[in-house]
């Protein structure tokens, strides 16, 4: 913690010189928003993915977002390719299943229909060739990505945001803010675990700030591989400590 603090204006070129530095590997960061307001994609874009391994939010264009799952469909669709031909016949369910465990946009369909009970991600569908659609299916019925409500845009387009540079990050960060915003407390009991396996086997750390106790309760069920810190302010300073209960809230 010292380290960073004594580089807290994220000089890029100290972080990579600083082995102890935690920011080394790469660090991704989502702000905490709300709205979600986007414009037509039309088609695939030149934007580059796994990139940058520092990468923070501070876009408020969510256009950006649902293009980036357009490009990362597309990315995906043109890797596959790539190994049907390499392997001809001899390509194996292994090979598919090592494939769909790394594909972005498989692993984000995995924690986002694991997420929801009746809400589940169709496709990004090319018919039109005007637009380019993000397609969920929601209660058997076919709505586009704009037709959520916020609580669900907040897990497709801030865990989509996340998903970008994963691939350049290496023992790295992911930061995320309030992300119980907008959603129903039984949605905040399993946002975690959304987080969780949307970045599972990446080697990375997940750092989450928080103000609700439904997060904090799921956090503490796993005390053995989740660690919960409390900051307060005592008027002169800010402390913090660790808790493994929630006997704060009755005081």
């Amino acid at each position: 913690m010292q380290k960073v603090r004594r580089n807290n204006n994220n000089n890029r070129q100290e972080i990579e010189k600083d082995n102890a530095d935690i920011r080394k590997g790469g660090v991704v960061f989502s702000t905490a928003r709300s709205g979600f307001k986007t414009s037509q994609v039309k088609g695939t874009s030149t934007q580059q993915i796994d990139a940058d391994k520092y990468n923070i939010d501070n876009n408020d264009d969510f256009t950006s977002v649902k293009q980036l799952l357009v490009d990362l469909d597309t990315q995906d669709n043109s890797e596959w390719m790539k190994i049907s031909r390499t392997q001809g016949s001899k390509l194996s369910e292994a090979t598919l299943q090592n494939f769909t465990g790394k594909a972005k946009l498989s692993r984000f369909r995995e924690a986002f229909d694991g997420f929801f009970e009746d809400i589940h991600f169709k496709e990004v569908n090319n018919e039109n060739p005007n637009e380019k659609k993000v397609l969920f299916e929601k209660f058997g019925k076919t709505i586009s990505v704009d037709n959520l409500s916020t609580g669900e845009k907040q897990i497709v387009f801030r865990g989509t945001y996340l998903l970008r540079n994963i691939k350049a990050l290496s023992d790295g960060e992911i930061l995320i803010d309030e992300p119980e915003l907008s959603m129903h407390p039984r949605w905040q009991e399993k946002i975690l675990n959304f987080y969780r396996e949307l970045f599972e086997n990446t080697g990375n750390q997940i750092l989450i700030t928080t103000h609700s106790e439904y997060v904090l309760r799921a956090a503490l069920k796993d005390k053995d591989n989740i660690l919960v810190i409390i900051v307060e302010n005592d008027g002169k300073k800010i402390n913090s400590r660790r808790i493994t209960a929630l006997t704060f809230f009755l005081k």
